[in-house]
């Protein structure tokens, strides 16, 4: 499910063509991700996503290792310093900043999670 104005920085982006890459924490294969990418890509009629994050590069993002990110730049051919993360996983914006990556905390009102990154 995409958060409350994700659809709309994604169809901004599209329009400035800047690529994007998914990070899709709910599927269990790398043909679920993709899938799941496609739906997305229909559903909110989005341009194709450059790159989606395995579930196992997923879970090492989240475990907070930014060895993840570092294989999505060499997956789209860019530095870690032309992508920018958006997740509401303070952990996964640990290991960008980890990285020298620009990263963006995406609240998430849910109980039980931080009010702010770490």
């Amino acid at each position: 499910r995409f958060r409350s104005g994700a659809r709309e920085l994604c169809q901004y982006l599209d329009v400035r063509g800047i690529r994007r890459i998914l990070l899709d924490d709910s599927s269990a294969t790398v043909e679920e991700a993709a899938d799941r990418a496609a739906e997305l890509t229909r559903q909110f009629q989005l341009e194709a996503w450059c790159h989606v994050l395995s579930p196992a590069d997923a879970a090492k993002l989240y475990a907070g290792d930014p060895a993840a990110l570092e294989a999505a730049g060499d997956a789209v051919g860019l530095p870690l310093s032309s992508i920018l993360l958006l997740s509401a996983e303070p952990r996964a914006v640990a290991a960008a900043r980890a990285a020298r990556m620009p990263s963006c905390y995406f609240a998430r009102d849910v109980p039980g999670y931080p009010k702010a990154v770490p």
